[in-house]
């Protein structure tokens, strides 16, 4: 047999390549996750959108439910945050209490020599941020920074949402309870005029009607 010859009867032993290895590989395009507080953005809230993931982070820190703590954030400041002076809340906690507070004054104005104990008096009776908590009720739950570090957005929702954990509010509290709770300091107490109504309807919003409405911005 010659050399051509073998060359072409080895040529005809060798398998034909398959389909497959004709194909290129398909990449197939993986849908992006779509985060679990999605369902929680509203248009035209920005400053709440932006907080949301914050909220969700802490919601998974405390066991308290992410819809609650969103709600919270809505009804108390649609999450844009602010201050809110308080005097009758100086004159009931603060100043007949000022004592055990100044522990932590002491250390702030060292830090800060401008701050003083008047202007740390009235700090104690604000709330501040998006879930309007009040340095009084951080201060007492351990926090020892200052006043405008509360009032940072994701700060300010650790400590609200450390609130509501010390307060035993989880998965198994009704939304109302949970509101009563941060509204008042208490389920039994009697919020303010027109708060639980606003809430609720800011829950409402979070339904497929009102999506279908108003549908989020980029979704």
């Amino acid at each position: 047999m010659n050399i051509a010859a073998a060359l072409a009867l080895t040529a005809c032993d060798k398998p034909a390549p398959s389909l497959e290895s004709k194909l290129a590989p398909v990449q197939v395009e993986q849908k992006a996750e779509i985060p679990e507080w999605d369902k929680y953005l509203l248009k035209d809230y920005r400053e709440y959108n932006a907080l949301l993931p914050t909220i969700f982070q802490e919601s998974k820190r405390t066991g308290v439910p992410l819809e609650y703590l969103a709600i919270i954030s809505l009804t108390e400041s649609t999450g844009k945050g602010g201050q809110r002076f308080e005097p009758k809340f100086k004159q009931k906690y603060v100043d007949p209490n000022i004592d055990k507070f100044l522990p932590v004054f002491d250390e702030l104005s060292k830090n800060d020599s401008s701050l003083s104990l008047d202007v740390f008096r009235k700090q104690l009776a604000t709330s501040t941020g998006p879930f309007q908590i009040m340095y009084l009720t951080a201060v007492e739950l351990g926090f020892r920074g200052s006043f405008e570090e509360l009032s940072n957005p994701r700060v300010n929702a650790k400590w609200a949402a450390e609130y509501l954990r010390k307060k035993g509010v989880s998965s198994a509290t009704s939304l109302k309870s949970a509101l009563t709770i941060y509204n008042t300091g208490s389920p039994n107490g009697k919020p303010h005029a027109g708060y639980l109504d606003r809430a609720m309807a800011y829950r409402d919003m979070f339904s497929e009607e009102h999506r279908d409405l108003f549908p989020v911005e980029g979704n």
